[in-house]
């Protein structure tokens, strides 16, 4: 039976996703969700008894500083650090936001996943994101970054890649994270039609990502030249989380 998703914000399993050769993604092994911080004594039991052995954070040394994880027994904690585009544009523009438009954002979002796939530096950490996932036997692992929606997001869409799962079965985990994902109470000083695409996600920042791996060869191309996922690797990765459907 799959574990229960625990009371975290964002939080879910790959396990059951459809992959290569009609089988599944294993159950129990490959998790998501949003930063591990301030965690109720409830949340924080039910992440321990999935028995995490490793949890990758894909956020900036800032972000972690400012919400430190809750650390958890037994699982090593490991930092993978993506700052995205956009946080890299607001962090030269500051007061941006509050005179955006909705278009505007919706370009800048695109162009954050787009980076996403073929930014150097980017790209490079998805890749050692993979190294973590492939590291020793396949033992449960949660990635997360701080809404667990764009750079969780995109990981998770690369991995279900590599796992051969169709495109629309990624979009359609990644688009589940549209019932946890709105502006926080009291954000204020922008659009709030800005601030849900800020915050949100929508079909075309995903699209956008997978329109660039397309431009740069395709899936497997892409995963063998950036990811640094060679067939050999894919056989591996696909032997280690899947199971039969």
């Amino acid at each position: 039976m799959p574990a229960a998703a625990p009371d975290v914000p964002n939080c879910r399993e790959l396990g059951g996703i459809a992959a290569a050769g009609g089988r599944r993604v294993r159950r129990g092994v490959l998790w998501r969700s949003a930063h591990l911080s301030g965690l109720a004594a409830r949340s924080r039991r039910q992440l321990e008894a999935l028995g995490l052995v490793r949890v990758i954070d894909l956020r900036a040394p800032f972000e972690r500083a400012w919400q430190p994880d809750v650390p958890l027994p037994g699982a090593h904690a490991i930092h993978v650090p993506i700052e995205p585009l956009i946080g890299r544009h607001f962090a030269k523009y500051p007061e941006a936001l509050e005179s955006m438009t909705a278009p505007e954002m919706l370009r800048l979002m695109q162009a954050t996943y787009r980076d996403f796939v073929s930014g150097q530096v980017t790209a490079a950490r998805f890749a050692a994101f993979f190294e973590h996932v492939l590291a020793g036997a396949a033992v449960p692992v949660l990635f997360h970054c701080t809404a667990g929606k764009d750079r969780t997001g995109m990981a998770a869409a690369l991995l279900l890649l590599a796992l051969g799962s169709a495109p629309q079965q990624v979009m359609q985990d990644y688009m589940q994270s549209a019932a946890h994902c709105l502006p926080p109470p009291g954000a204020s000083g922008a659009d709030e039609q800005v601030l849900r695409l800020l915050w949100g996600v929508h079909p075309d920042y995903l699209g956008a990502a997978l329109d660039e791996i397309q431009r740069l060869g395709g899936v497997d191309a892409y995963l063998e030249r950036a990811m640094r996922l060679d067939g050999a690797a894919r056989a591996r990765l696909r032997e280690m989380y899947l199971e039969a459907a």
